[in-house]
């Protein structure tokens, strides 16, 4: 009797949540493959979709840690307290030893790190005009003399934008 109130359904297993999951990766990396620098234009879509997801989830996540941080007992209380701590510890015990050892890794500098002699010391002036165009002279042969010329140029200009 209580069979004919009790619905039960069968799943179909052969459309699984996973395979969703494993078709949507495959067919994002195909389209990223595929597509390659054209696809940086999905990205908005992409964030959008992310955006709506930390939009629903965030509010729940803090909703259900304050309600069942507020049930616990003071025992438990405790005991999470004291296991946060002690994982902060460690991390922070962790980048401390990382940074430590990172810094044997550098080079001894001989000098301070903010302030150097040489910013303060006298520059010789240049030239820009005479030297961007002390290269009119310059013997290229065919008809690629402009051309050169104006790589010359601008070889020229992004060399003294560096000094």
């Amino acid at each position: 009797m209580i069979d004919k109130f009790l619905k039960i359904e069968s799943h179909n297993h052969r459309l699984n949540f996973t395979y969703f999951i494993i078709g949507g990766l495959l067919s994002g990396i195909a389209v990223g493959l595929l597509l390659d620098d054209s696809a940086a234009d999905l990205q908005i879509l992409g964030d959008i979709y992310i955006g709506l997801l930390q939009m629903t989830v965030m509010p729940y996540i803090v909703f259900s840690l304050i309600a069942n941080i507020g049930r616990l007992s003071y025992f438990e209380a405790r005991l999470l307290l004291r296991q946060g701590l002690l994982v902060l510890l460690a991390l922070w015990l962790i980048g401390g030893v990382l940074v430590w050892g990172v810094s044997f890794s550098l080079p001894d500098f001989e000098q301070g790190a903010f302030f150097s002699s040489l910013l303060v010391a006298d520059t010789t002036k240049i030239d820009f005009f005479k030297a961007l165009y002390s290269f009119q002279s310059v013997p290229v042969h065919g008809g690629q003399r402009h051309s050169s010329r104006c790589f010359i140029q601008f070889v020229v200009w992004y060399r003294l934008h560096w000094l």
